[in-house]
């Protein structure tokens, strides 16, 4: 009998028939959850098995998501944790819906998140591993116990794109960069409204800051800025070569800053 046998998500049932014939459309396989849910029923009934002569049943069972809230690929995944855990460099992770207070997700090295315009909110943050990548997310009202959670952390390679962000406790983007980091943070939008009243006043909507003496470099261009901060919008420190940061073209309200830099403030 195969009564009771457990089988986790996406491993292979294989069972081998001691005797034949035997009545294959009776045959059922059932995939359920811990607690009980019935997600999906299949009679195995293909030409070889309905002959009688099959000796043996191979099949691949996979739990239904309902309600995804990400995908890798093809692949759709209950929460965007069980993606960002399950993600390889490489990888592409697509929001399929809004998600808040997920905590702190780790993005390892190569993947990028796409947040397909969906939201990001409350008590969460990301850390990019090396090379990782966010674009399209909009990020909103970030806050924890101690008001002192930003949005986004770093400290290697890293690329922001795209992505809104609106009332983050802290700094929106905080990285600390190491040698040979290459940052790339362009077309994003930062606002301070305090219209949440959970919210309080963001100290930066960027900050970049290495140990003193670092070699890295920094492209922080076409991004938008309104609102008040505690201290500077966009700050950007201890570099080594100036040649290798670039944090012009960004709009500080409806000023622009210039092709030299320099550290806007409010």
């Amino acid at each position: 009998s195969l009564d009771g046998i457990a089988v986790p998500s996406g491993e292979k049932l294989i069972v081998n028939m001691a005797i034949m014939p035997f009545d294959a459309a009776s045959l059922q396989i059932k995939v359920s959850t811990d607690g009980g849910k019935l997600f999906a029923s299949e009679v195995l009934a293909q030409s070889a098995l309905a002959l009688g002569k099959a000796r043996k049943i191979e099949a691949t069972l996979t739990e239904e998501i309902v309600d995804p809230e990400a995908m890798i690929g093809s692949t759709k995944y209950p929460t965007l944790s069980a993606a960002v855990a399950a993600a390889q460099s490489g990888d592409e992770i697509v929001m399929m819906k809004d998600v808040e207070n997920v905590g702190s997700l780790t993005l390892a090295a190569g993947v990028t998140l796409n947040g397909d315009s969906h939201k990001v909110s409350g008590n969460s943050s990301l850390r990019l591993g090396d090379g990782a990548a966010v674009e399209g997310v909009n990020i909103e009202n970030i806050h924890n116990d101690s008001s002192k959670l930003s949005a986004i952390y770093g400290s290697a390679s890293a690329t922001v794109t795209g992505c809104t962000f609106t009332d983050c406790d802290w700094d929106s983007i905080q990285f600390t960069p190491v040698e040979g980091s290459v940052l790339t943070i362009t077309g994003n939008t930062f606002a301070e409204t305090a219209s949440d009243p959970n919210s309080v006043t963001a100290q930066r909507f960027i900050h970049i800051q290495s140990q003193k003496n670092v070699d890295f470099s920094a492209t922080v261009t076409d991004n938008k800025m309104t609102g008040t901060t505690a201290q500077c919008k966009l700050e950007c420190y201890y570099f080594t070569d100036h040649s290798k940061i670039d944090i012009s073209h960004n709009y500080i309200g409806t000023t622009r800053t210039g092709d030299t830099g320099g550290c806007p403030r409010k």
